[in-house]
């Protein structure tokens, strides 16, 4: 048997093979057909193996983002403007994980004073939900919808629901992704519109676990973190300390202080004027602590009415100031009470303790503040007390 290097010498040796020149043309017709199927399919496959590669990354950087919703929206309108040359993505979400109605939250509309939103129990919210397809804003019933008519004169063009089904097949809306035309005004092809149908199902399912996470480091009453998340931060801080800081030279040593703070007489307020007024309480006093402390600190709820605060490199003398501010700001809140109306006080004391001048693990410094804690409730409450 001769052998044969390429599909051209193939074809000659059938030429030299058969005697009826016609029937050698119809097999070399039908075997340049089947060539150009092959090469159809080797494009094909090649394309899928991009697509997929592609998915991939996508798939990495959505879950590399999934818990944080801002870092997570960016990364999602930069990678669809420059995987379809659209020139602007708008997204709907919700813009905390307290709040059900889904906001456009980091692209605003000039022409538009207020903030568009949409309910997933809404008249939209429910058609969004039943979308099984990507849906042009030029559709007849798109005009129906207020939202979608600014989103359409805002350059709106193409629509994807992001959707969940549950465990009991229950469908849940967790936003909307919108893509202008094409730069180039060209249409969307069939390819593009199944790609970007697997990624709003990428999407809804990093949407959701941002959720889940969220929900498992946040406290569901007072909205600051729970004692899960400040024991793995309070050991972070530690742990950077003992990497990068140093203890040797007076001037470059680094701190981080535990404050620990329990409300006043709390079990008494609960008796006194019943637990939906304690919960109301709870909420106002972490409210109070949020917006009272720097965005690098760390409140918690450590357990029923105690909050730890974390200060990252904050010496024991910064430390008092900041705490006794927190105390006044406290004391300056008032509450109604529920039973005749009249004014509630309510007071916290503080226990204070700095690493590594009071403690050289998270269990001392954990210690060290908990019993300063107990001193100030010792010495009449309402006060800062330090290790």
């Amino acid at each position: 048997m001769v052998s044969l290097n390429s599909f051209d010498e193939a074809i000659n040796e059938i030429y030299q093979s058969f005697d009826d020149l016609e029937k050698s043309e119809r097999l070399v017709s039908f075997l340049r057909q089947q060539q150009e199927i092959s090469r159809d399919a080797i494009r094909e496959l090649k394309k899928q193996k991009h697509d997929l590669a592609t998915i991939f990354e996508i798939t990495n950087q959505l879950n590399a983002k999934s818990l944080d919703l801002s870092q997570l929206e960016s990364f999602i309108r930069k990678m669809v403007m420059g995987q379809f040359l659209v020139s602007n993505v708008w997204i709907l979400r919700q813009e905390s994980f307290d709040k059900v109605e889904l906001t456009l939250c980091a692209q605003r509309i000039k022409s538009q004073s207020e903030t568009l939103s949409v309910h997933p129990d809404s008249e939209l919210g429910k058609w969004l939900s039943v979308q099984q397809d990507p849906f042009w804003l030029h559709q007849p019933e798109c005009a129906s919808f207020e939202v979608l008519t600014h989103l359409r004169k805002a350059g709106a063009f193409l629509g994807l629901p992001l959707k969940k089904t549950d465990k009991n097949s229950n469908i849940e809306l967790k936003g909307l992704i919108l893509l202008s035309e094409k730069l180039t005004k060209q249409a969307f092809s069939e390819e593009e519109l199944h790609f970007l149908k697997i990624l709003a199902q990428m999407t809804a399912i990093s949407l959701h676990n941002c959720q889940l996470y969220h929900c498992s480091i946040i406290d569901g009453l007072t909205r600051v973190y729970t004692r899960g998340y400040f024991d793995v931060h309070l050991a972070q801080e530690i742990n950077r300390l003992r990497r990068y800081g140093s203890a040797s030279v007076q001037a470059n040593l680094r701190y981080v202080s535990l404050v620990m703070l329990d409300i006043d007489h709390f079990k008494c307020l609960n008796d006194t004027y019943g637990h939906p007024f304690g919960d109301v309480v709870l909420q106002n006093f972490a409210k109070v602590l949020r917006g009272s402390i720097r965005t690098v600190d760390c409140v918690s709820r450590y357990g029923g009415e105690e909050f730890a605060i974390i200060f990252p490199e904050t010496n024991k003398t910064n430390t008092i100031f900041l705490a006794d501010r927190l105390r006044e700001a406290v004391e300056k809140q008032i509450f109604s009470d529920p039973r005749n109306g009249g004014q509630v006080k309510v007071t916290a004391s503080f226990g204070l303790a700095t690493y590594p001048d009071d403690a050289e693990d998270v269990r001392s410094l954990i210690r060290q503040a908990d019993q300063a804690l107990y001193r100030a409730k010792e010495s009449g409450r309402n006060r800062v007390m330090t290790a």
